[in-house]
This record gives structure tokens, sequence and C-alpha cells, in this order.
């Protein structure tokens, strides 16, 4: 989801969770494969439809979300893409000793 074009990338930081995704409509199929449903209903807005169920993927051992990408990394198999990002970085240069 890091490329979705409707801004779902950046709810999953908002809600603090490993994911989100944001649907057209709903299906019963999908609906019978979310434990946790309810509506929401304002004067401003129409029905929004909230669902919560466990996040794709495994879970990260640094930042704890969980993610597809867990796993594909040879040299860090427990780490997702964002981390792993930041733990492949080149070393940095050993600084020199003050005398």
């Amino acid at each position: 989801m890091c490329s979705a074009t409707n801004d779902a990338d950046a709810l999953h930081r908002i809600f603090i969770t490993s994911q989100v995704e944001i649907v057209n409509s709903l299906s019963d199929e999908f609906l019978s494969t979310v434990p946790y449903t309810g509506k929401y209903t304002s004067q401003r807005t129409s029905e929004v439809w909230v669902g919560v169920t466990h996040a794709d993927g495994a879970k990260c051992e640094r930042c704890w979300n969980y993610s597809p990408q867990v796993g594909s990394f040879v040299d860090h198999p427990t780490l997702c893409a964002r981390c792993y990002g930041v733990v492949d970085v080149q070393p940095l240069p050993a600084a020199a000793g003050v005398c």
C-alpha cells in the first residue's frame, strides 16, 4: 500500500495500525471475512462503514507493524521493507582517534 493513490498509505499512520484499506463498495463475501464491524453516521457525511481484521503479513521485529514484505530480505528476514531500508544502509567510517 505504500503507493496508494487514495491516501490509504497515510491513514495507517493516523490510525496507528499496520494497514488501512479503502473500498468503494461492500460485497457479502467481503463482509463475511471481517470479524469486527460498525457504522458511523453524521449530519455532514453519509454513512461510513468500518471493519477491523488482522493485517496481512508477519510482524516486523523492529517496528512491530505487520507487513507482507517481512521474510523477503535474505540478510534481514525479520524486517519489513521500511525497516530494512534503515538497517541496510552503508556503515559510517570509523571516527579517527583524538590524541
